[in-house]
């Protein structure tokens, strides 16, 4: 088995039209907890893009411009070496993942693959982490696994720690996870006791007026003995959208 740790450093938060400024891939052999290969690349930014995080990633327009690659010439690798996984393995998959859909051009290299959903395993989302890790950002996690990440939010380094992460846990049950469907759920707590819902990382809908987590289906029997709150799934719901 293979798994192709990936994450990019960015522009800014926004999905649809950031531009990475930054890309790692790492490529992971689980079961033998062997790091096969791992680049990095600073991609160089369009004109028309302002960096506006920077002050978190310490990645800005010089540096960028300085010693980053075009897109277009660290593309082909990307492929590749995500079409030689098994799955790819990102921490928080909706961001990573639309980036890579908008970005890469599966078509136009013959042969490569494209990754389903499916292929996916999102660090974050995908491990049953002990009740008492209530952050589960990468640098509250490093610590709770008794170390720390020297370089946060930089790509390369971001994804080993991810990976050192996950050596921790049972990968098979992970990918289980990965392939359990994400459901919403509805915490039953009135004003008095919201913080019992805040502390299990549920968020406020100020649209509906309710708490609300997504978690995989496969975790909502734990999920009910652990919370210490009545539970209400949520079919069809969107965060922040008028729930029926």
């Amino acid at each position: 088995m293979l798994i192709a740790g990936l994450d990019f450093e960015t522009t800014s938060l926004d999905t649809e039209t950031c531009f990475p400024t930054e890309i790692a891939i790492v490529l992971w052999e689980p079961i033998k907890n062997a790091i096969v290969e791992s680049l990095s690349f600073l991609i160089t930014v369009p004109e028309d893009y302002d960096i506006t995080n920077s002050h978190i990633t310490g990645i800005n327009k010089e540096l960028v411009n300085t010693h980053g690659f075009d897109w277009k010439a660290v593309e082909p690798w990307v492929i590749k070496r995500l079409s030689e996984a098994d799955y790819l393995m990102a921490h928080h998959v909706p961001f990573d993942r639309p980036i890579l859909k908008r970005l890469v051009r599966w078509n136009s290299y013959a042969g490569e693959k494209p990754f389903s959903d499916e292929t996916w395993i999102d660090s974050r989302a995908d491990i049953a982490y002990p009740s008492t890790m209530r952050h589960h950002s990468l640098v509250y996690l490093a610590a709770d696994h008794g170390f720390l990440n020297p370089f946060p939010h930089r790509a390369l380094f971001d994804v080993m720690t991810m990976i050192k992460i996950v050596s921790q846990y049972d990968i098979n049950e992970i990918i289980k996870c990965a392939n359990s469907k994400s459901i919403w759920i509805r915490a039953g707590v009135t004003i008095e006791d919201r913080q019992m819902a805040k502390e299990r990382r549920y968020l406020w809908d100020p649209i509906n007026k309710f708490w609300v987590r997504e978690i995989k289906e496969m975790n909502l029997e734990r999920e009910e003995k652990e919370a210490g709150f009545s539970i209400d799934l949520l079919p069809g719901y969107v965060y922040k959208e008028q729930y029926l």
